[in-house]
């Protein structure tokens, strides 16, 4: 009687390891699948997106991208548009998948506002919107402002006459400065000289404050 349980022992321990070995192959096999599937994916993107925006992104070899830097294909293909605003973790999963993140880039739109007090009880109020493509930097592991678009301006109380604007990046493409000049106008034709500096700053993951 011992020596049948001590069998039937030995018997249970075996299958154990052994539908314990399977179930890990088959992980294994599952994630190298997905990981194929991706790649492939990523390969036909890319293929697209160079092709149709004139860049040169290339993935990295296969043997070298880990698992924990896998997107989804959407996301993966939203990143690398850049048409549209993307998740700051899916940019840096996507800078990890290729070999060089030059090319990689987004868009970007803020708007900020301030007012000329033409006298005592009249204000002009003058919205200023800066928008363009933001670009991730891989080494310093942070976005900078890229290409500017011509800056679009609200005015609301009044009038803006000779106008003028002058809007550039320093600080190695942080920050983004908007210098507003003119003439604010309100009431029965009173005119108030002004020159208005605004600056917009690139944060790290591509919000601008």
């Amino acid at each position: 009687m011992i020596k049948i349980i001590k069998k039937l022992s030995i018997a249970m321990l075996t299958a154990s390891i052994l539908f314990a070995t399977i179930g890990t192959s088959t992980h294994a096999a599952s994630k190298d699948n997905k990981k194929i599937q991706y790649y492939k994916e990523y390969q036909s993107i890319i293929k697209k997106v160079n092709t149709s925006k004139n860049k040169h992104l290339q993935l990295k070899d296969f043997s070298a991208i880990s698992e924990k830097n896998l997107l989804t294909p959407t996301q993966f293909e939203k990143v690398v548009k850049g048409d549209e605003v993307a998740d700051y973790d899916d940019i840096v999963a996507t800078s990890n998948l290729l070999r060089s993140s030059s090319d990689l880039e987004g868009t970007f739109s803020k708007t900020k506002s301030f007012s000329v007090n033409v006298y005592s009880t009249e204000k002009v109020t003058i919205s200023c919107k800066v928008s363009g493509k933001y670009i991730y930097d891989k080494s310093r592991k942070r976005c900078l402002f890229g290409t500017l678009n011509k800056p679009k301006f609200t005015v609301k109380n009044g009038k803006w006459i000779d106008r003028g604007y002058g809007q550039k990046t320093i600080d190695a493409g942080r920050t983004l400065t908007l210098t507003v000049t003119g003439k604010a106008v309100a009431g029965t034709n009173v005119k108030k000289n002004f020159r208005k500096y605004i600056e917009y700053a690139m944060n790290t993951n591509g919000d601008i404050g």
